[in-house]
């Protein structure tokens, strides 16, 4: 049997490029700008916002109000899910992106990589061989 499809099946190259043209044509018309030396780094100069885009995920850093202003004009298109990072109530202490753990301090943000990048590293090298 042969089918024709009439949008991109899901997980294929046109499908990723087609939501990546989507995406991007929303942040540009709520006035961000996208980066020149990578096309998923996206700023809103206005409000002193910057959004990062990898597939599905956003990771954005701005101001309080000026992040419930992006949550509204995503939920306005998108149908999303958000975390905070941060001290207040209502924000986590932990997040996870793209399999990277960033927790919040009170000095601070820490950044832990994944932990099966470090375990394939140890199997790569013999290390897992090696003594203390």
């Amino acid at each position: 049997m042969v089918g024709k499809l009439l949008l991109p099946m899901y997980g294929t190259q046109d499908a990723s490029r087609n939501w990546h043209e989507t995406v991007e044509e929303h942040l540009k018309t709520t006035g961000f700008s996208q980066g020149k030396s990578n096309p998923c780094l996206y700023y809103h100069m206005e409000r002193d916002i910057c959004l990062m885009v990898h597939g599905d995920d956003f990771v954005s850093s701005g101001r309080l109000e000026d992040l419930a202003w992006l949550r509204l004009q995503m939920e306005a298109k998108y149908e999303i899910t958000t975390t905070m990072l941060g001290p207040h109530e209502g924000m986590k202490r932990e997040v996870k992106v793209l399999n990277r753990k960033l927790l919040w301090h009170d000095d601070g943000i820490s950044y832990e990589a994944d932990e099966r990048h470090a375990r394939e590293i140890i199997k790569q090298t013999g290390a897992e061989e090696m003594r203390p």
